[in-house]
Order: structure tokens, then C-alpha cells, then sequence
């Protein structure tokens, strides 16, 4: 009885810190990443939070940019990403996605900044050295998704049948 108590608190305090209230639809953020945040973001206002697998993520706009900030459970930002365009990514990767890609229409372009480089950031599922842009990319029947670094070499990254 006594085990069905604890976990029944164990997962009603959960709730009540990984749910929204019902009275101000935000998300609990512990001090340790609202610190955090507002270190790192010190003019921004309005930002609202989800959790996205194991990080929690505030999305606000920062110089008219819409921009994504996954934090740890520790408070530290593990990464950053901002809408960009087409036109931002390297030259070379440029000519070779209209090459390639000429019977796809160019869609959303972000751009990935790894804020701790020291350790490996999981939140695309790539290592830290490959961190860069992700275009997509539709032609109608699929969506894809691809990978740009700096270096503008592109690789392939996920794909969807629409």
C-alpha cells in the first residue's frame, strides 16, 4: 500500500511539473534554466517552453529570427537554432542541392548552433563536428531533409512519404 502512495505522488508531482496549469498554459522551468535562459537570452521576452526528448526547449524570436534554445536538465544550452534561408548556406552547397535536387521545391532552412561543444549533443542525432544547417526539401511525394556543414558538404538526413 505504501509503494502504491509513493508512486501515485511520484507521478502526480511529475505531472504537475511537466504539465501545463490550467490557469497560465506554461510549462514548469526550473530556476536552474530560466537562470540560464535569461543569461544567455538577456533581451527576450515571451518565449514559450515544451520538452522535446530529454532537453527542455524555449522557442521566442530574437531579432525578428525565430530561434529554439534546448537546455539540459542542469540548466546548461546544449544548442540553438535559428530560421535561415536558403541563400545563408555556403556557395558549394548551394549549386549542389539545385543540382541535384532540381525536381524538389526548397523548403525550410534552420540553422543548428552547438552551444557545448564539449560534449555531445544529441539533439539532431548527429555528432558535434557535423553540426550545421538542415535544409528540406519537397517534390511532392516525399519530403527529405538534408545536411549542410560549414565546409558546405551535404549529406542526407531523414526522409518522409507525404
Amino acid at each position: 500500500m505504501k509503494k502504491i502512495i509513493i508512486a501515485t505522488f511520484a507521478v502526480a508531482l511529475f505531472s504537475f511539473s511537466a504539465k501545463a496549469s490550467s490557469k497560465n498554459h506554461k510549462l514548469f522551468i526550473p530556476a536552474v534554466i530560466e537562470s540560464s535562459f535569461s543569461e544567455n537570452f538577456p533581451n527576450v521576452s515571451d518565449e514559450s517552453w515544451s520538452i522535446d526528448n530529454q532537453y527542455m526547449k524555449a522557442s521566442f524570436v530574437q531579432d525578428n529570427v525565430p530561434v529554439n534554445a534546448y537546455f539540459d536538465t542542469d540548466g546548461n544550452l546544449t544548442g540553438t537554432t535559428k530560421a535561415a534561408s536558403f541563400s545563408d548556406l555556403p556557395a558549394k552547397a548551394q549549386q549542389h542541392i539545385t543540382t541535384k535536387y532540381k525536381d524538389y521545391t526548397i523548403g525550410e532552412t534552420i540553422l543548428f548552433i552547438d552551444n557545448d561543444a564539449e560534449n555531445e549533443s544529441d539533439i539532431f542525432r548527429v555528432p558535434d563536428s557535423e553540426a550545421g544547417y538542415f535544409v528540406s526539401l519537397n517534390n511532392g511525394k516525399r519530403e527529405i531533409v538534408l545536411q549542410v556543414n560549414k565546409s558546405g558538404d551535404t549529406s542526407f538526413y531523414e526522409e518522409k512519404n507525404l
